[in-house]
């Protein structure tokens, strides 16, 4: 039996499952572009935290609407050069699963995704050495941000969700 995983030939290719947590980095309120859907999804996500009545099902509905409005990013020009990544070019996705959800701090939540991509490696990793893949090249966290899909005043052209080492020009790319 060998030590590598089936590969796929050169490229190999591997589905690998991010998992990405984002804060927002300021708050925006409807004024500034932020859909109403945000203030409304923070009304309910504050009744059900509050145990009140009435808010059945709301948990669902608030996760649905951040479904359609985030989107995964992986950034691969963030990494050291020459890993075995082939991976060249930013990937902005959908279909996110959303795994909570904060809006203590305002209309914008802080979010904790999931996402599964299939990336293309030079070099086959080996079975469980995913861990020993990233110490020798580099941490997937670094290339991974959350994104909201929707336009807002560019005088906030700044990032609104924040993920560790998000990259600049990542941060200002409004997806119509």
């Amino acid at each position: 039996m060998s030590d590598e995983i089936a590969p796929t030939g050169p490229p190999f290719l591997y589905r690998i499952l991010f998992s990405v947590v984002a804060h927002p980095c300021r708050q925006l309120g409807v004024e500034h572009g932020v859909p109403e859907e945000f203030a409304t999804s923070r009304e309910i996500w504050l009744r059900a935290a509050s145990g009140r009545r009435g808010t059945s099902g709301a948990i669902d509905r608030i996760r649905a609407m951040l479904k359609r409005r985030l989107l995964f990013g992986f950034v691969p020009i963030n990494w050291k050069a020459g890993t075995t990544l082939l991976a060249k070019e930013d990937i902005l996705v959908g279909g996110l699963t959303v795994l909570g959800f904060d809006f203590s701090q305002g209309i914008l939540p802080s979010v904790r995704a999931k996402r599964v991509l299939e990336l293309p490696f030079s070099a086959p990793i080996l079975v469980g050495g995913i861990g020993g893949w990233q110490d020798e090249n580099d941490f997937f966290d670094g290339a991974c941000v959350l994104h909201l899909d929707f336009e807002f005043d560019t005088e906030f052209a700044e990032p609104v969700l924040r993920s560790p080492r998000l990259p600049a020009r990542l941060r200002r790319t409004i997806r119509a």
